[in-house]
């Protein structure tokens, strides 16, 4: 795992205590850079990130000094050069072993209240074991034995790894395609045409302008990282089994779906690559007028109606004037228990709010889309999704698309912003799940018949 480790900041007051610690890590061609609190704190230093930070906590041996020393020493230094920066963990690096649960403690109240970044892990070394016997050659198998103990740590260094591999095997086949050097710089330009083209669907006859908008470049990025996770997943890399000791794990509600809706939006959406006047397969829209062929019938109350352009790429790539749009909306999920088994719940009444004197409340949020048309094969239903865009309320989403609410929709009026209003595009692997889901709602197969 050490080997994915590049940079290394010291922090600790005594030169003479470091500079053993400094030539272990040199000779593993880490680069190394020490500072003394104050030297840290100078107003002008700009540091590079950092992926470990060796920290002695105790850079004063007064015991009462102890008590404010990480809000007067530790917590400006976190502040400056591991604030939004890059991920980073920490190795305690103290003679005083005795104080270390201590500082755990104090860091973790700290940052729940404090802006700086979380490490994704805090190992400890004793110090005072290396200075005493005057001896570094067991610090790095030490380091490596902390490193495997902490799920953090061995999970987050063994991807970085898998990272490193991918990025170089991505690389070199890409350029390998280049047959000479002479011509580099124009074959890679159109390898990287190509691969944007395949991405994006664009037609030949909006290609210029999506060229000149700088969409293409963007694109080419795009689908190069896709190949590069295809190459990371395809490289061999040993990984410690991290849940051979797995127990569930109790969580809040609300915290599960957090969860749940960032790793979704992560997984499933994008930003959309270019403006409103490129009409783009997944590309999904905010409904701005009352479109009765797709504003789904009863909508909840507080939902954003929405229509999603489900032309196939091969399809979009020719077409002339019309897109294939199917409606749906987005509505707020629900943050709680109680309010989740109100809208899912299949042994609870749905209209209604039983109130405490037995009368009933008509609950205009759960009309007759929430809960049991779910199960309708014409519906599609994601969720929770976290949709970080502009001009909606930042929080969880359910998103739903109604195959039987459909129309072919005019290019010129998709573009109109008083019509439509691009709000994100849905990745490659949730649009051909609902395409297929489309499709099959769509060829299904039934009879009339007589029933008694």
């Amino acid at each position: 795992m050490l080997e994915t480790i590049k940079n290394v900041l010291i922090i600790d007051d005594r030169r003479e205590e470091v500079e053993p610690l400094e030539k272990v890590l040199i000779k593993q061609d880490i680069g190394v850079l020490h500072l003394t609190p104050e030297d840290a704190l100078q107003e002008t230093l700009v540091l590079k990130p950092k992926e470990l930070l060796f920290l002695d906590f105790m850079l004063d041996d007064a015991e009462t000094v102890f008590k404010t020393i990480l809000s007067n020493k530790i917590r400006p230094i976190l502040r400056k050069h591991f604030n939004k920066k890059s991920p980073y963990g920490i190795v305690i690096w103290s003679k005083h072993e005795e104080y270390c649960d201590v500082f755990f403690e104090k860091m973790k109240n700290d940052l729940e209240t404090h802006d700086y970044d979380a490490p994704l892990f805090i190992i400890r070394l004793d110090k005072l074991k290396y200075l005493e016997k005057n001896d570094y050659s067991d610090l790095l198998t030490d380091m490596q034995n902390e490193l495997e103990h902490s799920t953090s740590a061995s999970f987050f260094l063994n991807w970085q790894k898998g990272v490193i591999k991918g990025f170089n095997k991505t690389v070199k086949d890409i350029y390998s395609l280049c047959n000479s050097f002479g011509n580099r710089d124009e074959k890679i330009k159109h390898i990287l045409y190509r691969i944007s083209q395949a991405y994006s669907g664009i037609s030949k006859e909006n290609e210029p302008q999506y060229i000149a908008n700088n969409c293409m470049t963007k694109d080419a990025y795009k689908a190069f990282n896709e190949i590069f996770f295809s190459d990371i997943n395809s490289e061999n890399v040993e990984y410690e089994n991290i849940f051979e000791t797995y127990s569930d794990h109790e969580d809040s509600f609300e915290n599960e779906v957090k969860l749940a809706a960032i790793i979704n939006q992560k997984k499933f959406l994008n930003q959309p690559t270019s403006e409103q006047n490129f009409i783009l397969p997944g590309n999904v829209y905010k409904i701005c007028n009352d479109n009765k062929l797709l504003v789904l019938k009863g909508l909840p109350a507080n939902s954003i109606p929405i229509a999603i352009e489900l032309t196939p790429p091969c399809d979009a790539a020719n077409k002339k004037t019309f897109s294939r749009l199917v409606g749906g909306f987005l509505l707020e999920y629900p943050s709680n228990k109680k309010d989740w088994g109100r809208y899912f719940d299949g042994n609870i009444n749905y209209k209604y709010i039983k109130n405490k004197d037995g009368s009933k409340t008509v609950d205009e949020q759960r009309t007759k889309y929430i809960r049991p048309l779910f199960k309708k094969p014409s519906q599609y239903v994601l969720g929770p999704v976290y949709i970080p865009v502009p001009g909606l309320v930042q929080t969880s989403y359910m998103l739903l698309f109604d195959f039987a609410y459909r129309m072919a929709e005019t290019d010129s009026n998709l573009i109109d912003k008083s019509k439509y209003d691009l709000l994100f595009k849905v990745k490659e692997s949730l649009f051909a799940d609902i395409l297929q889901k489309y499709s099959s709602h769509g060829a299904r197969l039934g009879i009339s018949s007589i029933s008694i």
